[in-house]
């Protein structure tokens, strides 16, 4: 592994109950609601951070699987307390939880629907209200009692029934599906994404009060510039966003996409707060099922469970398994919720869903749909649609939607490589002269204006939604990766970036769009984002060459921490260390990108998904060849993955092709681990390097029995 650089298609995968060749459903990632009509959608896309319809106009609600889980902390961990001991739960039922709080726009949108400010003054309750900042807050001074009712809405656990007219009966009334607060086991898997840590980060805190691993998740007290506060302060009301509670998504995400899970305000959950400890006889074998807390006791109190810390409580009072209650009628300027949903998508019903096309994608068969025998395409009502239409399918138990692609008569390659800010902050260009000195050539512009020179590390400024464009000419810029090299980066606190458009503008400014080869030299991409942690999403990269070359993408995405989605990967013919460690210590990655290529070159997959901890799609493996170091510790520490496909028939060489590839795979995941290989496997018999106790199968899913 090197280490020594420091430098569309929406696809559907959905099954049903009761179908010819599945059993379960595999349900779209996000719900996402019209705060004006009460209409739905379902999504694989995530939400645009760009766009604050996100946090106003929209509820998004992210798709989060049944599934056991260790809830609670250990004893040593900063912060504890003894209502937190470790117990084994299983949550039977899939749900949707809200991607972000509810903010400030989406609560009085949703109340003024029924009252208006002069009625009811609660629908424009929250203290920070600073007219410039208040609608993508999240709403705070909300308790227990305005969001499900004082009178029927007390009733959980006994009845999940909630008042005329409180915020979950209008929402629940207006689009006729079923929306609640979650139970503290909801919260709390949901927040922890399969982390047992104390942040979803997957870190721990090392001091109770003040811990700089907050400042990565969550608005708490040493990042709100809090002080002492008290509500008859005027001063207080009108803060910025830089003091107080945050823009709800400032944040870095979990594995499932959900923001400010740490922080910002504390969340309402159903459960009355009585037990002083959870019951730890539960084991991994025998977990408590769908725990919905205690019935009410008048002796016991009035508080219901409240999760996730605030503004202005310390590190301790964030972490994943802290548990806070309040007096169910009480609103404080800390107070907030997210709602989840657990109405599923019917399979025999119709369901809308969004069509986010991928740039470059074009395909004149629109529709695959496969039973698992045989396939049909057509292109039925399909032709006329554009980027950004919806699509309305019917699933069911016997056929599959595999794809839908919408075409577009844009040019995507004309797009040169963008990066784009999400939130405030700056982009760096770094340059390292190493051993030669940086020709001149590299340029950027500012949203599509002057092109200016680099030639030497600069920093850019840029405000959320701001585009920087690159170019170069490689011609007299030697090389972006190696001596000298260029790598980019984004600094500032919470700053984040996407970044997408063709990479090779970077080497010919004028001819990018048709170029679809890259220059005879070694490590002309390698490290160009190492380490920036301000990357999330890298779908939209172009990389449009077939045939690779010496160390092109070499650890290009290394240690990208908050990357959650990567580009396509085309190219069918590699080249030595080609994708070596491209997405090592991405540990928000879940899905990796297709591998297409069938013949193998020497490391070219080496430490490609390393510590890549939150990986549970790992891609195919289809070529039937190993070589030289090809799959070394490709899948090393992926901790979440649970079956892997490898076709190889045949080793051509006598070293250790496969050495450490799985080593710690899938330690952290649940259910059987499972290993596809071809059943004329010589490389050999065994599978050289898959982890104890996962279970060999052939292609055709039945178990290995040479």
């Amino acid at each position: 592994m090197k280490r020594n650089r420091l430098l569309f298609l929406l696809v559907l995968l959905m099954t049903a109950a009761g179908g010819a060749w599945a059993q379960t459903v595999t349900y779209p990632k996000y719900l996402v609601i019209d705060v004006a009509t009460g209409n739905h959608r379902y999504t694989d896309d995530g939400p645009d951070l760009t766009n604050d319809l996100c946090r106003k106009g929209e509820l998004w609600l992210r798709y989060i699987p049944a599934g056991t889980f260790l809830m609670g902390s250990a004893t040593t961990e900063p912060g504890y307390n003894g209502c937190e001991n470790q117990h084994w739960v299983k949550l039977t039922q899939p749900f949707y939880i809200g991607v972000f709080e509810c903010t400030q726009y989406q609560w009085k949108a949703i109340m003024s629907q029924q009252w208006s400010e002069t009625t009811n003054p609660s629908t424009r309750p929250s203290w920070f209200n600073n007219e410039s900042y208040w609608e993508t807050r999240p709403v705070e001074r909300v308790s227990y009692e305005m969001i499900r009712g004082g009178s029927k809405g007390m009733g959980w656990p006994d009845n999940d029934d909630v008042d005329d007219d409180s915020f979950m009966d209008i929402l629940r009334t207006k689009t006729g599906m079923k929306f609640d607060l979650p139970t503290e086991a909801q919260w709390e898997y949901a927040c922890r994404a399969g982390t047992t840590t104390a942040l979803n980060s997957g870190t721990d805190l090392t001091k109770a009060d003040k811990d700089d691993a907050m400042n990565a998740v969550g608005r708490y007290r040493y990042n709100s510039g809090y002080i002492d506060y008290c509500e008859d302060d005027p001063a207080i009301s009108v803060w910025d966003l830089s003091q107080g509670t945050a823009k709800v998504g400032t944040y870095a995400p979990n594995a499932w996409n959900l923001y400010d899970m740490h922080g910002n305000v504390l969340e309402w959950c159903l459960d009355w707060n009585y037990s002083n400890s959870f019951d730890d006889s539960s084991t991994e074998q025998n977990p408590v099922e769908d725990p919905k807390g205690e019935s009410y006791d008048s002796e016991l109190g009035d508080s219901r469970a409240m999760r996730g810390g605030d503004w202005c409580s310390p590190a301790s009072g964030c972490r994943s398994a802290y548990r806070g209650a309040t007096q169910y009628d009480a609103a404080e300027a800390y107070s907030g919720f997210r709602i989840v949903c657990l109405t599923m998508p019917d399979p025999e019903q119709q369901h809308t869903y969004s069509v986010t096309m991928k740039s470059g994608t074009k395909d004149a068969e629109h529709w695959t749909i496969s039973d698992g025998t045989t396939t049909k395409t057509g292109t039925e009502g399909l032709d006329a649609m554009a980027e950004g239409d919806a699509v309305t399918l019917k699933y069911n138990g016997r056929l599959k939607v595999k794809s839908v692609t919408a075409t577009t008569d844009a040019n995507p390659l004309t797009v040169p490589l963008t990066v784009e800010a999400v939130t405030d902050g700056t982009i760096k260009v770094n340059i390292s002269n190493g051993s030669g000195t940086l020709s001149t050539g590299m340029k950027f512009s500012v949203d599509g204006g002057d092109k200016n020179l680099i030639t030497t590390t600069t920093d850019i400024p840029v405000q959320a939604g701001q585009k920087v464009q690159f170019y170069g000419n490689e011609d007299k810029t030697q090389v972006y990766g190696g001596y000298p090299f260029v790598w980019i980066q984004g600094f500032g606190q919470g700053f984040k970036c996407n970044v997408y458009g063709n990479i090779m503008s970077l080497l010919d400014e004028e001819g990018y769009a048709t170029m679809t080869d890259l220059p005879d030299k070694s490590d002309i991409f390698a490290s160009l984002f190492y380490g920036n942690s301000a990357l999330v999403d890298a779908s939209g990269l172009l990389l449009p060459a077939k045939t690779m070359k010496n160390d092109c993408y070499n650890s290009m995405f290394y240690y990208c921490n908050n990357l959650t989605a990567a580009p396509d990967l085309p190219a069918t013919t590699l080249a030595f260390d080609c994708y070596n460690g491209m997405f090592e210590g991405c540990n928000l990655l879940s899905v990796a990108p297709d591998l297409p290529a069938t013949t193998l070159a020497e490391s070219c997959y080496e430490a490609m998904f390393s510590n890549c901890f939150s990986l549970t799609a790992p891609p195919v493996l289809p070529a039937k060849a190993l070589v030289n170091k090809c799959y070394n510790h490709m899948f090393f520490e992926c901790w979440k993955i649970t079956s892997i496909t490898c076709l190889a028939t045949s080793d051509t060489s006598e070293a250790n092709n496969t050495d450490g590839w799985l080593m710690d795979a899938g330690k952290d995941a649940f259910g059987p681990k499972t290993f596809t290989a071809d059943p004329s496997a010589t490389w050999p018999l065994d599978i050289s390097g898959i982890p104890e106790g996962w279970t060999r199968l052939n292609p055709d899913g039945t178990t290995y029995n040479p």
